[in-house]
């Protein structure tokens, strides 16, 4: 994953042309693939169905991983603005 340039990845344009949801629906059963598409949703602030999996990857990767992204101490989801932002 180029993190600078995306689209220079490797298989860029089909990865940007396959939304999140749609490869989750692939890979995962019904079950664990609802579970995965409803955590990545809060972690994006986006439905899965609105961004591509290119966009998934390079989200991902520039977050550290997904174990970084998940944490609440230590990693992404650490802070908070008090009282929202709407």
């Amino acid at each position: 994953m180029n993190l600078k340039n995306p689209m220079k990845t490797k298989n860029a344009k089909k990865l940007d042309s396959v939304t999140f949801e749609s490869y989750i629906d692939q890979k995962f059963r019904e079950l664990p693939a609802i579970l995965l598409k409803r955590v990545f949703e809060v972690v994006f602030g986006y439905k899965v169905s609105e961004i591509s999996l290119l966009h998934a990857l390079q989200y991902i990767k520039s977050g550290l991983g997904c174990d970084s992204l998940f944490k609440a101490d230590g990693g992404a989801q650490q802070y908070k603005i008090v009282g929202g932002t709407s």
